[in-house]
């Protein structure tokens, strides 16, 4: 076992110099990494010396001055201070920044030559090239469209279209458009739809051989001449001559085109040529496995997504112009009807065919024409004499009479009304001339008056013979026996009384409800019915209500009976009575005007009655 030495004495740097000195214990020598005695800040105030050195480099000592003035008070930039620990790696990292910018600079500068000789010898071998000068552009085909991508059967329809459009005017499109505008085999009518203007194009090639103009003519004169022999043949030298020219322009057009296709090309090499190493990465996209062995389809040409969307939209018209389906009505409880008519066959399903493409087609489709809108039932305002729907009279009639103007008018005619009452009944003439007339038939009348006047004067005096029989004597004894005389009227008196009073009318029998409900009558009666309405017999309101039978024929049974009086008000009656005081009556009960026919059964050939009100 090694003995234990003792430590060495401690080095002196110098002759009586007795301070203390730091020991070295790395054994790493300075040479290996050399700093240039440049303290490097810690990673945390790294990137904001870099940073402030970078903009310092670009923008010069000014902006040094400024950002030291401003950060005096930062701890964070005490590094632009000359005595800091740190600026001196400041000022490395400014010196290293101007020698990056230079550098890019000529860098920039030498590429921007590469690129302006590559660029001359382009120009140069260009004008080396022998340069063609354009031919004269021949004149467009008159009669040359390009076909589009659509079925055959939707081309004929278009040309087909397009000559009756050339034949007819555009009056015809117009018509065609509105009658057709929900069928999609028409959707070319619309401005929209991509065969618009192939299908205009198409039309004016039409025109042009039915309406042809002067000139046109002239040329087909002047080339289909009869002459013959050598060197002459019509307008074949003509047709020759154009022919050379058209093919020396397609020549040059083609090489053009091929001179931007191979620019094109030499544009997608350079592209090419990018080292994309001097970019930075934004985003990185992973190719799995499964995306390399999955199966996807070739991408889609402009011709296949013009096809595709020609049928969606087809179909998309067909779904619009069919019908939506109607709610069958929920059955409703009732007995059996007495007689039920045959049930008919149910119909067939339309046949319909489903193409590749998805489209249906229908080929029992018969075009019907569209259902006449039914008028609205509309009756009389008795407020302000309008004609309004029957489903708001009730809320027309609640707003007018919360009206205060209609208030006033109506007090302010009440008024009127009595005065004029009062008026005519102690001023009314006709009275005392009727008893003027009564009394002197010898001016007034004939001999029949005299005598029906003798008659009632002999009656009249009777009547005060009987009524002095009974007069009281004034004794005690008679007078109850005179009060009972006075009171009992006699034997003829009552039975003139009987025979000239006429017994009140009866009632009317009340009959039972409804048997069937409103729609299942409607089920059972599809079809209109006679109706015989009773018009009211009241001869002193109106001479027209003389209690006749008017008879209304081919009402459906969903007329209601509001219909019905403002029917025979407006026709029958004129007018003549006010709407409010008219009262309808079925089966002896009272109809309200909100219901229909067939809500009280009512068959062909059935009555109604009409009253006047109070």
């Amino acid at each position: 076992m090694a003995s234990e030495r003792p430590p060495p004495p401690p080095t002196r740097q110098g002759a009586g110099d007795d301070r203390l000195h730091v020991v070295r214990t790395s054994q790493v020598h300075d040479e290996i990494f050399p700093t240039g005695g440049v303290v490097y800040p810690p990673p945390d105030l790294r990137p904001v010396i870099d940073k402030t050195a970078e903009f310092v480099a670009r923008n010069g000592v000014a902006f040094e001055a400024k950002i030291r003035e401003q950060e005096r008070l930062n701890p964070k930039f005490a590094f632009l201070q000359a005595d800091d620990a740190y600026n001196s790696y400041f000022r490395m990292q400014i010196r290293a920044a101007a020698e990056r910018s230079h550098g890019d600079t000529r860098a920039a500068a030498s590429s921007e030559r590469a690129a302006s000789a590559v660029q001359a010898a382009l120009l140069a071998d260009r004008s080396e090239r022998p340069v063609d000068e354009e031919p004269p552009r021949p004149a467009p085909h008159a009669f040359s469209l390009e076909f589009p991508s659509t079925p055959a059967v939707e081309l004929d329809v278009l040309k087909l279209t397009a000559l009756w459009a050339a034949r007819q005017g555009p009056s015809f499109t117009a018509r065609l458009m509105a009658r057709e505008q929900h069928t999609y085999q028409f959707g070319f009518l619309h401005p929209a739809h991509p065969l618009c203007s192939y299908f205009h194009l198409m039309t004016e090639q039409y025109r042009r051989v039915m309406q042809p103009s002067q000139a046109c003519i002239d040329t087909v004169r002047r080339c289909a001449s009869r002459r013959c022999g050598p060197g002459v043949g019509g307008a074949r030298l003509a047709v020759l001559d154009e022919v050379r020219k058209r093919a020396a322009w397609t020549r040059w057009d083609d090489a053009r085109r091929h001179e931007v296709r191979e620019e094109e090309a030499r544009q997608r090499a350079l592209f090419d040529e990018i080292d994309w190493q001097d970019f930075c990465v934004v985003g990185v996209v992973e190719v799995t496995g499964s995306d390399v062995r999955a199966d996807l389809p070739p991408p889609t040409s402009l011709a296949a997504l013009q096809h595709q969307l020609a049928a969606q939209e087809q179909v998309q018209a067909m779904e619009r112009s069919q019908p939506a389906p109607e709610p069958a009505p929920a059955p409703a409880p009732a007995p059996p009807p007495p007689t039920r008519p045959a049930e008919a066959p149910a119909p067939e399903g339309p046949s319909v065919t489903i193409t590749a493409s998805g489209a249906k087609i229908r080929h029992d489709y018969v075009r019907h024409a569209r259902a006449p809108r039914a008028a609205p039932q509309t009756t009389v305002c008795p407020v302000c004499g309008d004609r309004v729907d029957v489903n708001e009279m009730s809320e027309h009639v609640r707003i007018e009479l919360l009206n205060p103007q209609y208030r006033e008018q109506r007090a302010s005619l009440e008024r009127r009304r009595q005065e004029q009452a009062s008026l005519a009944a102690g001023a009314d003439p006709s009275h005392y001339l009727r008893q003027l007339a009564g009394a002197r038939t010898d001016l007034f009348g004939a001999r029949e008056d005299e005598d029906a006047r003798a008659r009632r004067d002999a009656a009249e005096r009777e009547r005060a013979r009987e009524k002095e029989k009974h007069v009281w004597d004034g004794h005690m004894n008679s007078r109850r026996t005179a009060q009972q005389a006075q009171s009992a009227p006699s034997d003829a008196g009552l039975g003139k009384r009987a025979s000239s009073e006429a017994l009140p009318p009866p009632k009317r029998t009340a009959l039972a409800a409804p048997t069937y409900a409103e729609s299942e009558w409607l089920a059972m009666y599809p079809h209109p019915i006679t109706l015989h309405v009773h018009v009211p017999k009241a001869p002193q309101i109106a001479p027209v209500c003389d209690g006749h039978t008017e008879v209304l024929s081919g009402l459906p049974l969903s007329t209601t009976i509001g219909h019905v009086r403002d029917r025979i008000l407006h026709d029958t009656l004129h007018q003549a009575v006010g709407a409010s005081k008219l009262k309808m009556w079925v089966h002896g009960r009272p109809a309200t005007l909100r219901q229909s026919l067939a809500y009280w059964n009512l068959a062909d050939g059935a009555h109604v009655e009409m009253s006047v009100g109070k």
